[in-house]
């Protein structure tokens, strides 16, 4: 199996190298992370070697070509994502094997699947998304990159979701819908129209922030 560093040690690092325990494609062989308190320790058995300055030596110190970046937040991940491969390493991506996804879907670099979600024919998934538990994903639909679609989401077809969004937990998007680039969807909010970039909307249906109570 190939060995990799988990560029995170957080919540999200966890969950990542319980499902890569499951795949048995790739083995963690060490975490990187920002927080001080962490260096030196062990995360579920797997050591925390430094922060992301390693990433500079990887290769040389520990033999490591390949990485997956596990930050939460999005922008902080497209950074990573980035650092990582300026110091040449390969961003891989990540399925759980009770994920339902076809051959005839593209998913990009860094990209993780969670457990019973389903990408349905026709679906493209950018790199450095995160696409968690019991999330749908309908046919033809277009994800940009460094997206998070969090638990229980429901997207329809034919449905284009930019970069850097957010689409909160139990979510339903009707088939259609654009969602620009950094628009947030709240939780269990509906979506009936089209999301402009960077708005944040919720409820049901989901309305701009700045228009409620209008």
């Amino acid at each position: 199996m190939k060995k990799i560093v988990m560029i995170g040690a957080g919540g999200f690092g966890r969950e990542v190298l319980s499902i890569i325990r499951d795949s048995k494609r790739y083995t963690v062989d060490c975490f990187i992370d920002r927080d001080k308190t962490l260096h030196g320790k062990m995360i579920d058995g797997v050591p925390v070697i430094g922060d992301d300055s390693k990433l500079k030596t990887i290769n040389r110190d520990r033999g490591l070509r390949a990485c997956f970046v596990a930050a939460g937040d999005r922008y902080l991940r497209k950074s990573l994502y980035d650092l990582a491969k300026d110091n040449g390493l390969e961003c891989v991506t990540i399925i759980h094997s009770s994920a339902y996804v076809p051959e005839n879907v593209h998913i990009g670099e860094g990209s993780v699947i969670y457990p019973n979600s389903s990408v349905y024919p026709g679906v493209t998934i950018g790199k450095g998304c995160l696409v968690n538990s019991n999330v749908t994903i309908g046919h033809d639909s277009e994800i940009g990159n460094f997206v998070n679609i969090n638990p229980g989401a429901n997207l329809a077809g034919k449905i284009k979701v930019g970069d850097l969004s957010f689409l909160g937990i139990g979510c339903a998007i009707m088939e259609n819908i654009e969602i620009g680039g950094g628009a947030i969807i709240g939780g269990q909010s509906f979506v009936n129209r089209h999301v402009a970039a960077r708005k944040t909307c919720f409820g049901v249906p989901a309305i701009p922030k700045d228009k409620r109570g209008k």
